[in-house]
């Protein structure tokens, strides 16, 4: 052959990464379906509260009590509606498991108005898995469908050879998406994680009632759980999506006749000791095994393969034809007459974010571990490397590309150096104005540590939005040198709360 096996490691384990992108946006466009049930359920607690609440509070007596006739057909109505709501589905299997799971309670005509507020609250967790469900449908279905491809495209430039292969069909992505590698397939999986979520929720609630607790904190709390909650689906995600990719590649394999295939793991600080263990072995495709010798092997996988070819490409000679040595994936497509996903034809069509090689990697680098020396350094003043000078630069010139977030925004310290702190708190100093030498990093998220030492809430004008990038941390940030008016400062339970405002120069 005339390219290294270095370059098609290269080559794969890019497919891995735009697969993993692919992953993050099936993640990105759940976050929503999370804030949106969030939302409705705060609005259920805040109308409980205001229907039941008496001047001198809450009592766990008011809130057993019965529904009253009136309550009870408007209730009747409600539960009406969205029995209809499931019966509009077009999932047959899914308009069966809602309706088994809808509460019996729901149905009673002695339900309390307890019951009645667990049950909405139900009901929107169902609307939330629904909306997951069919995003990871059809953005798996996607994800599949364009491995598969790519692979194949790779696989036939790599024996410089065009052939005929297998095209898929609706009924072979079906079969993937539906197939219980792990047990049980993401579905499942999916409603597993909805069983847990209901049954925190539940339980706050009715401890919340019994305790007069307020409706603030019972809101903080649900919050709280919904957010674990994300972090649990977003986990599944990301897993499957590797394995759907990497499904996908063992099918082309499969199609193209690929003998054996090589382990690739990706190896940084995060590498587990298994996939370090079986990077660069090489196996036969027929016995290939999830979780054994094929990955994903374990939540959160990055490992992907590459086809293995002492001798085998020959095989290739005496069939179809050459492959020019310039044909593109997109020439290819089209003489294939492959349809692009949907999904992913409008992603590229609508992207407005234009980075270039060196940009895009800058970005990478600072959303990964390298951030907290390059920002050390930046702090304290530190001269940088050759290398950190040119990443600062291309960082730059890549956080203008990005739109701006204005809005409210949370950033979480932990301090373990007590001077560090000191100095931390003289610095943001009520009515004084702060300014960051290094980048400043800030999340739509509340809560990035679990037992933050700083707790700053950022009223934001101009930070990047970063967040089609990096999804799990949902970040926005802000440049260097950029200024933050301190509009107050306190320490509730032990933490230091601070309101700052981005001054826009």
């Amino acid at each position: 052959m005339a390219t290294s096996n270095d370059y098609w490691a290269k080559r794969a384990a890019k497919l891995e990464e735009r697969a993993a992108k692919q992953g993050d946006a099936v993640a990105k466009r759940a976050l929503r379906h999370y804030k949106r049930a969030a939302k409705e359920i705060s609005n259920n607690i805040e109308a409980f509260y205001g229907r039941y609440a008496a001047e001198q509070g809450f009592s766990y007596a008011e809130a057993v009590k019965r529904l009253s006739s009136t309550e009870a057909k408007a209730w009747a109505k409600t539960l009406g509606e969205y029995v209809d709501e499931i019966n509009a589905l077009p999932d047959g299997n899914l308009k069966t498991r809602l309706i088994a799971e809808l509460d019996a309670r729901a149905y009673s005509s002695r339900i309390t108005r307890l019951d009645a507020l667990k049950a909405q609250v139900d009901m929107e967790i169902d609307r939330l898995m629904v909306g997951l469900e069919n995003e990871m449908q059809e953005g798996f279905g996607d994800l599949y469908t364009d491995s598969y491809y790519r692979k194949m495209f790779d696989i036939q430039q790599h024996a410089e050879r065009m052939f005929d292969f297998a095209h898929l069909n609706r009924e072979l992505v079906e079969k993937a998406l539906t197939y219980p590698w792990s047990g049980a397939d993401f579905s499942s999986r999916l409603w597993e994680n909805k069983r847990a979520l209901l049954f925190n929720l539940r339980e706050i609630m009715t401890q919340g009632v019994i305790q007069g607790k307020g409706v603030s904190v019972m809101s903080k709390e649900l919050s709280d759980k919904m957010g674990q909650s994300f972090k649990v689906a977003e986990r599944l995600i990301r897993t499957e999506a590797n394995h759907f990719h990497n499904a996908a590649d063992v099918a082309a394999y499969e199609a193209a006749g690929v003998k054996q295939y090589e382990f690739m793991a990706t190896l940084d600080s995060r590498t587990s000791a298994i996939c370090a263990g079986l990077d660069g072995k090489k196996f036969s495709v027929a016995d290939a095994k999830t979780g054994v010798n094929y990955p994903p092997m374990h939540p959160n996988c990055r490992s992907t393969t590459v086809e293995y070819d002492p001798d085998e490409w020959q095989d290739w000679e005496a069939i179809g034809q050459l492959i020019p040595g310039r044909m593109t994936y997109e020439e290819w497509e089209a003489q294939q007459g492959i349809e692009v996903p949907g999904a992913l034809k409008d992603a590229a069509e609508n992207s407005k974010i234009k980075l270039n090689q060196t940009q895009e990697y800058a970005i990478n680098r600072y959303i990964g571990p390298e951030s907290y020396i390059l920002n050390a350094k930046l702090r304290d003043g530190t001269p940088l490397t050759d290398g950190e000078t040119a990443w600062v630069h291309d960082l730059d010139s890549a956080l203008e590309q990005f739109p701006r977030y204005q809005g409210e925004l949370h950033r979480t310290l932990i301090f373990d150096d007590v001077d560090n702190l000191k100095a931390f708190y003289k610095k943001y100093s009520v009515n004084c104005i702060a300014v960051e030498d290094a980048y400043t990093s800030a999340s739509t998220l509340t809560d990035y540590h679990e037992s933050p030492t700083v707790r700053i809430l950022i009223h934001s004008k101009t930070g990047r939005d970063l967040r089609e990038v990096n999804v799990s941390e949902q970040e926005v940030l802000f440049p260097r040198g950029t200024a933050f008016f301190v509009k107050n400062k306190q320490i509730v339970d032990g933490v230091i709360e601070i309101e700052v405002e981005e001054v826009d120069e």
